[in-house]
């Protein structure tokens, strides 16, 4: 036998002794094994695992399409990773991503890096081969102290470390536009210190203002207040979750919001593992928590009262004497207001808005005549808010009933230039940055 054939088999020998081929022992791998023989409820998650056992990076649930970032050692959700169905993959923290490509390699006393539950890097790191520690910055894991002998004394606070920047988001947006030339009345987004998107945000320009989802910046539709009408009333969701983000707090529970920024029905803390049925408008839980495996389903609730803005407006006014005469707005099952609006007194029929209610000029109809012919852009609007689906393209529209020339679906953070009249898009969709010019 040469030498090289004998480094081989010596290597195989020594890899075989280890365990290194002895199939897949990851956490992940054990998980599915221990519940490989109990019977898979529809719906139900199921964790996706490497070849070596570990949970992939990047989870998916294959009934909602929705996929998130996960420690790939324990399968723990890192908060605020979640990514809608077809909007690709979500970008994880450093700290993870290299764990996950350390946990997959063979090389023996390579160094794992340790990730705390935001998938940052833990302040204080230990090398497990060679028994040294050290000091490292939580977002890049960049070193910020010499190696010492690993005995417990080590402390990285404040004066050992740099000063954190902001990472959230926000930041990040702002950073990737920093270089970019910034267009006469361009949005740029409002950021906390912790660098999330500030929950009411303010165009420079135009002084409108609107709420938002305080982890993405996605809007939340129906929030806008014009110039000098103070500040919009958002959601108790996004309210809550604007206030958990500045929390330096590990473990603390931040609520999970759908598009209209209420609270979703199956609520979970991260930290805990623990999931529970919620009210969607305040959050309040209506069940016992359980252990968070993906089987909870909360539809075994009262129904949900409509909540759009024209429900909204109808039970601000129900304790009011209604005057003789007066219009009162009609709406659909959802809460909005429906397309075509009737006087019951005068008989005359238009087109509003379904969102707003606001009417769209020339549009009326006198008592007798046929329905009112309603704009494109806002027959569609009122198709897209009848549904339930989440992420569904709701179209922007002039006070006109028009398509906005430039259009931007809130789901995919894709913007794109419009033709008023139809919608039909004109060019490529690029990302929204704030800088596409229609």
């Amino acid at each position: 036998m040469d030498s090289r054939s004998l480094f081989v088999a010596s290597l195989s020998f020594l890899l075989c002794t280890l365990g290194v081929n002895s199939g897949p022992i990851g956490r992940c791998a054990q998980e599915l094994d221990s519940t490989a023989d109990a019977p898979a409820l529809p719906g139900s998650f199921k964790p996706q695992c490497t070849d070596k056992g570990h949970y992939q990076l990047v989870q998916r649930h294959g009934s909602t399409g929705y996929g998130w970032c996960v420690d790939p050692s324990t399968g723990i959700k890192i908060e605020g990773t979640d990514v809608g169905p077809a909007q690709g993959d979500p970008e994880c923290p450093a700290c993870v991503t290299l764990l996950a490509k350390a946990l997959d390699k063979i090389l023996l006393g390579a160094y794992r890096p340790q990730c705390d539950q935001s998938g940052n890097f833990k302040r204080v790191q230990v090398s497990a081969s060679t028994g040294l520690a050290w000091c490292a910055d939580p977002q890049s894991g960049q070193k910020l102290t010499n190696p010492q002998r690993n005995d417990g004394t080590l402390r990285c606070d404040n004066a050992n470390r740099k000063k954190r920047p902001a990472v959230g988001h926000c930041a990040q947006e702002v950073k990737a536009t920093a270089d970019a030339p910034s267009l006469p009345g361009a949005y740029t987004p409002q950021c906390t210190e912790k660098g999330h998107y500030q929950l009411i945000q303010r165009h420079g320009s135009s002084g409108y203002s609107w709420c938002v989802n305080p982890t993405t910046g996605v809007k939340i539709e129906g929030t806008d207040v014009a110039p000098g009408q103070g500040d919009p009333q958002c959601p108790a969701c996004v309210a809550l979750l604007a206030q958990a983000n500045e929390k330096i707090l590990l473990g603390a529970y931040r609520p999970q919001c759908d598009n209209a920024g209420v609270f979703k029905r199956v609520q979970f803390s991260a930290s805990t593992g623990l999931a529970w049925c919620a009210d969607p408008e305040s959050g309040k839980q209506l069940t016992k928590p359980q252990r968070n495996d993906g089987t909870l389903k909360c539809d075994a609730r009262k129904k949900r009262a409509a909540q759009g803005p024209c429900a909204q407006e109808l039970e601000a006014t129900a304790g009011t004497p209604a005057l003789p005469g007066a219009f009162k707005p009609e709406c659909t099952d959802k809460g909005n207001y429906k397309l075509i609006q009737h006087h019951s007194s005068t008989g005359y029929a238009w087109c509003v808005n379904p969102v707003t209610g606001v009417k769209v000029d020339g549009t009326e109809v006198a008592p007798g005549g046929d329905q009112p012919a309603c704009p494109a852009c806002i027959v569609q609007l009122a198709k897209a808010t009848s549904g339930r689906l989440l992420g569904v393209y709701r179209p922007q529209c002039d006070s006109a009933g028009l398509y906005k020339p430039l259009q931007i679906s809130a789901s995919t953070g894709m913007a794109w230039c419009a033709e008023t009249d139809t919608g039909k898009k004109i060019g490529d969709a690029q990302r929204w940055d704030g800088t596409l010019k229609c």
